[in-house]
């Protein structure tokens, strides 16, 4: 067998985070444009499911995310999406965007960090005008911290 999924005409992916195990992820690593995994719940409330987010705020209980899908939905509403351009920077396997709808999640809600947006995509998201709208809070400004790394370095977070 090839590895690929026969019936679907693809190969299986595979998360980089493992998400049966939960690994705290420091608070100062939750700046915005950082991505992690983490368990959100369905908008009808019957559910949850463990996805990727992208953190644009944090505080010390809770965090504003922006959820990331690979709905081919996200192409019909650009107005309501934000394209992730460099997918293996930001931790993800396949093509996704970036929903214009913040959800407050409990930081224990978190799974684990697995990457960060490149300049180029935290600029289109933070920049758009159509972020400005989908969120109100004057401190989701998407500001980058005085310390910027150029990539996510899975050692930097062992370090914590």
């Amino acid at each position: 067998m090839s590895g690929r999924d026969e019936s679907r005409g693809r190969t299986p992916v595979r998360p980089k985070a493992s998400l049966t195990t939960v690994k705290p992820v420091p608070l100062n690593r939750l700046c915005p444009g950082a991505v992690v995994w983490a368990h959100v719940g369905f908008e009808d409330h019957t559910g949850e499911k463990a996805r990727p987010v992208v953190v644009i705020e944090a505080g010390s209980q809770t965090v504003k995310v922006l959820p990331v899908t690979t709905s081919a939905n996200r192409r019909f509403h650009p107005t309501k999406y934000v394209e992730i351009t460099d997918l293996n920077g930001a931790g993800v396997t396949r093509p996704s965007g970036v929903a214009l709808r913040p959800l407050e999640i409990d930081r224990i809600e978190l799974i684990a960090l697995v990457g960060e947006l490149s300049d180029q995509d935290h600029e289109a998201l933070f920049a758009s005008p159509h972020y400005a709208r989908a969120t109100s809070s004057p401190m989701a400004t998407g500001a980058r911290p005085t310390e910027v790394h150029d990539h996510f370095d899975p050692s930097r977070e062992a370090s914590g």
